[in-house]
């Protein structure tokens, strides 16, 4: 069992700073924060994220909604959404990356628990199905919950499963 690295984008370094602890008092490994899509897509190549957390302004031109478009096409991992912004406008770009789950600060701990889940919990049904160019990584694994965190296995090595009913 892996515990699950999450990547965290996010250009006010107080907020970032709050999330990866909360996150680590989850049981995740949280990589280093990125403030900018540059940074971020350095931290996808270099540590393979299993989940990212996305603000939508970020430093730069680019904003988290390209970030997750990049995602999409390239790397295909789930990602939720961390913003002030709720408008119509938002939504609407929003909706066009199909985010695994959206937080509208401010947000407590729990609720970004909650959110976490939710996006592995929905990821993991969306790649129960064929989804092509899938992360080797994820495509091989699965995520299961355990003592209220959720961990990645290697389908490699599972050897049986036992069920009880």
């Amino acid at each position: 069992m892996e515990e699950i690295k999450v990547l965290v984008v996010e250009d006010e370094m107080i907020i970032a700073n709050t999330i990866v602890s909360a996150l680590e008092s989850f049981g995740y490994i949280a990589l280093e924060p990125a403030i900018t899509y540059s940074e971020a897509v350095e931290r996808i190549e270099e540590n393979k994220p299993d989940i990212g957390i996305f603000d939508i302004q970020l430093s730069g031109r680019k904003t988290g909604i390209d970030l997750a478009r990049t995602v999409n096409e390239k790397y295909n991992f789930p990602f939720l959404f961390i913003t002030s912004f709720s408008d119509n406008n938002t939504l609407n770009e929003v909706k066009e990356v199909h985010p695994s789950a959206f937080l509208v600060k401010p947000f407590n701990k729990e609720e970004l628990k909650v959110a976490i889940e939710l996006a592995l919990y929905n990821y993991s049904l969306q790649t129960a199905r064929p989804v092509k160019a899938l992360n080797s990584i994820i495509r091989q694994s699965m995520f299961i919950k355990n003592n209220n965190k959720q961990i990645r296995i290697k389908i490699c090595d599972i050897m049986y499963i036992l069920t009880y009913i």
